[in-house]
C-alpha cells in the first residue's frame, strides 16, 4: 500500500500544478461556478462537457473550501479529482486483492498508477477519475450481490450505477460489461435468477431515472455530432494506450491466459469474459463520428481487473516450477522493469503521440498539448492584463483557458479584452479596434487570422509558448506607420 501511495505521488506531483485547459476551465466557469445552485447544474445540461454528478461535488467542495481559504486558485480545483484518484487506486487494490491474491493486485494497480493515461487523468478537473471509482465500487456491489444474494448489494449496485451514468452518459459501456462477466455460463438457470436479472437492468433503469427529466437537453446532445472523423484510428488509441500501459504484465500473464485456454473447466469462462475487451468496437465503428479515445478510459478499471486473472495463473505456474519464494521475486522484478518502461513511456511519450494519434485528432493518452511545458495560459492573460487592449484569440489557441485565467485574475472587462468565436458571437473587424493582439497555435493559424482581419503583424510578444502572442494592426494603418518612420529616419540621416 505504502508503495502505490509513493507511486501515485511520484507521478501526480506533477500534474498537480499543470494550468487548466480548454475543458477543464468551461467545465469550471460554465458549470461549477456559474450556476445559482447545485440543483441549477443538473438542470443546465446544454453540452457534454456537463459531467453532472462530478461538477455537482466540485460545487459543494468548492463552497465548503470558501469557507476556510481566502483566494481559490488553479491548483485548488484538482484536490477533489486527486482525491477520487488515490481513493480509486486503493479501491481497485482492493477488489483485485479479493479476487487474485495480493501479488497481481498490487502489480496491476502499480502498472495502472504509472500509465501516462493515469497521470493526464488523475488530476482533471473532468468526471473521468470519479467515473473510475464509481465503476470499482459498483463491480464490486455487483460481485457482492451476485455472490451473496443480498438485496441490499443490489440497490447499492442499482446506486452506483445511477451516479455512474450520471457522471459521463457514455459510462453506460462500463455498466455493460457486468452482464458478460457475471453471464452464470456453467449454469444457464442462474440467469433467470434476481440477482443476473438485477445485474442486466440495473443499469439502463438507472440511466433512464436520471436522464428522462432532463431528456429534451439529452437528446439535442446527440445531434452535435463530436468525435473522431476515422473509428479505425479511435481504436488504435484506445488499445494501444492499454497495451502500452501494461505490457510488462501482459507479456508475464500470456502462460496464464494460456493455461486458462486449455483447461475445459475454464476455457469457456475465459473466452467469454476476453470479449469484454472487445466492448468498445461497435460504438466506434458504428457510430460516426466516433467517440472520442478518452470516453473509454474509466472501462480500464475492468480491463485491467480482467488482466489480473491470467496474471495470478502465471504466479501459481512459478511457484509450481520453482516454489513459493520465487512469486516474490518475480513481483520485485516485475515492479523495477514497470518503474523502468514508466520512464521509457514519459522519455518517448512524443513519439508515442506521434505513431498512435498522426493528427486524427486531440491526443487523449500519451501527451496532450496542455500537459506540455509550453502550455502557459497563465502568461496569455497576465500579458491583455499589463497591456490592457483587446486580445483576438483562435479557438485552436485554447481560448477558454486564457479567460478562466483572467478571471482569476480579476480582468473585469473580459468581454471587451478576450475576443474568441463562439455560439453566443462571431468575433468582426470593428470588434478588434485599431490596435490589438493575436493571440493564435502556430503559423497556420496566424496567416487565417491575418487574412480574416486585413491585419500586419507590428510585432511578435510571445512566440515560444503554445499560445503564441503578436501585436497587430490594420494593414493599412501599418503602412502608414511605416512611411512615417521611414521619412523621420531620411530626415534624422540628412542632418
Amino acid at each position: 500500500m505504502a508503495c502505490l501511495l509513493c507511486a501515485f505521488i511520484f507521478v501526480a506531483h506533477n500534474a498537480f500544478f499543470r494550468q487548466i485547459w480548454f475543458d477543464e476551465a468551461l467545465t469550471i466557469m460554465e458549470f461549477t461556478v456559474r450556476p445559482k445552485t447545485v440543483a441549477d447544474i443538473y438542470r443546465l445540461y446544454c453540452i457534454p462537457n456537463n459531467h453532472i454528478v462530478f461538477n455537482m461535488l466540485q460545487r459543494l467542495w468548492l463552497d465548503l473550501l470558501q469557507c476556510v481559504l481566502p483566494v481559490i486558485t488553479d491548483f485548488v480545483f484538482r484536490i477533489l479529482p486527486a482525491m477520487f484518484s488515490l481513493a480509486a487506486v486503493f479501491v481497485f487494490y482492493f477488489i483485485v486483492r479479493l479476487k487474485c491474491g495480493m501479488h497481481s493486485a498490487f502489480l496491476v494497480a502499480f502498472c495502472l498508477v504509472l500509465s501516462l493515461p493515469f497521470e493526464i487523468y488523475s488530476v482533471a478537473v473532468r468526471g473521468y477519475m470519479l467515473s473510475f471509482l464509481i465503476a470499482l465500487l459498483s463491480f464490486l456491489f455487483c460481485y457482492k450481490m451476485n455472490k451473496t444474494g443480498g438485496k441490499a448489494f443490489g440497490l447499492l449496485y442499482f446506486l452506483s450505477a445511477f451516479f455512474l451514468a450520471g457522471t459521463i452518459p457514455s459510462n453506460i459501456i462500463v455498466l455493460a460489461t457486468f452482464a458478460i462477466y457475471f453471464f452464470p455460463i456453467k449454469n444457464i438457470r442462474k440467469a433467470l435468477g434476481w440477482e443476473f436479472i438485477v445485474t442486466v437492468l440495473a443499469p439502463p433503469l438507472a440511466f433512464l431515472f436520471f436522464y428522462l427529466p432532463i431528456y429534451s437537453s439529452f437528446l439535442k446532445q446527440l445531434q452535435l455530432k463530436e468525435g473522431w472523423s476515422s473509428g479505425f484510428q479511435s481504436a488504435t488509441v484506445v488499445y494501444g494506450a492499454f497495451i502500452v500501459s501494461f505490457l510488462p504484465l501482459i507479456l508475464f500473464a500470456a502462460p496464464g491466459f494460456i493455461c486458462l485456454l486449455r483447461k475445459k473447466k475454464t476455457r469457456a469462462l475465459a473466452i467469454l469474459r476476453m470479449t469484454i475487451f472487445l466492448i468498445p468496437l461497435p460504438p466506434l465503428f458504428i457510430f460516426h463520428p466516433a467517440p472520442f479515445p478518452r470516453v473509454f478510459f474509466p472501462l480500464w478499471a475492468i480491463w485491467a481487473f480482467l488482466l489480473a486473472i491470467p496474471l495470478n495463473v502465471s504466479f501459481a505456474l512459478l511457484q509450481r516450477r520453482l516454489g513459493k519464494r520465487s512469486a516474490i521475486s518475480a513481483v520485485v522484478a516485475l515492479a523495477a522493469v514497470a518503474f523502468i518502461w514508466f520512464q521509457a513511456e514519459r522519455h518517448w511519450r512524443g513519439e508515442l503521440s506521434d505513431i498512435f494519434i498522426r493528427g486524427a485528432g486531440l491526443d487523449d493518452y500519451f501527451e496532450p498539448y496542455y500537459a506540455k511545458n509550453d502550455f502557459v495560459p497563465f502568461y496569455a492573460a497576465s500579458t491583455i492584463k499589463k497591456l490592457k487592449i483587446p486580445a483576438f484569440i483562435s479557438f485552436d489557441a485554447d481560448p477558454y483557458s486564457i479567460l478562466f485565467y483572467a478571471k482569476i485574475m480579476g480582468i473585469a472587462d473580459t468581454d471587451r479584452l478576450l475576443l474568441f468565436d463562439n455560439p453566443r458571437r462571431k468575433i468582426e473587424r470593428a470588434d478588434l479596434g485599431e490596435q490589438f493582439l493575436i493571440i493564435v497555435r502556430d503559423q497556420r493559424d496566424l496567416k487565417r487570422a491575418m487574412e480574416r482581419f486585413s491585419v500586419e503583424i507590428k510585432e511578435p510578444i510571445c512566440t515560444a509558448s503554445h499560445q503564441k502572442i503578436f501585436m497587430a494592426a490594420p494593414a493599412l494603418r501599418f503602412k502608414k506607420d511605416n512611411n512615417k518612420e521611414n521619412e523621420k529616419k531620411k530626415n534624422n540621416a540628412y542632418y
